[in-house]
């Protein structure tokens, strides 16, 4: 299928938004749009360097954020470890009061077993006197 001058002018008419009337105007048109010649290479290499200077960037902020989630993660363990630190230091605090309330304890019974065993002794007549009274018997 062919492009006819009436076809393409009326394309070229809609892309651009004008009404030209012949093909030659259009390329002028076009031309004066685009600009010169020489100018294309030179806007081909600010295009470049513009796309290079956005992959510079992308990266640059790529490692920005990396260094960011980093630094959220350390202040997140140094938090964490001092939670660790403080649990432990309750934990220890508790253990100690448990620890002295058993010995305590402990100590109270082996007082009171002490002079449970004591009064019972007292109450028992004197075994070994009765034994050496028996020996000097024989």
């Amino acid at each position: 299928m062919f492009i006819t001058e009436k076809k393409l002018r009326k394309m070229l008419g809609k892309l651009l938004g004008i009404e030209p009337k012949s093909v030659q105007e259009l390329i002028k048109e076009i031309r004066s749009l685009v600009g010169p010649k020489e100018e294309i290479p030179k806007l081909k290499r600010e295009l470049k360097e513009l796309e290079l200077q956005k992959t510079m960037d992308e990266r640059d902020i790529r490692h920005l954020v990396k260094l960011q989630q980093e630094k959220h993660e350390v202040e997140f363990a140094k938090k964490e470890v001092e939670l660790q630190k403080q649990f432990q230091a309750k934990e220890m605090v508790l253990q100690t009061k448990y620890h002295t309330d058993i010995v305590a304890k402990i100590e109270e019974f082996a007082k009171e077993q002490r002079t449970t065993y004591s009064e019972i002794m007292k109450r028992l007549p004197n075994v070994n006197m009765s034994i050496k009274q028996q020996n000097k018997v024989d």
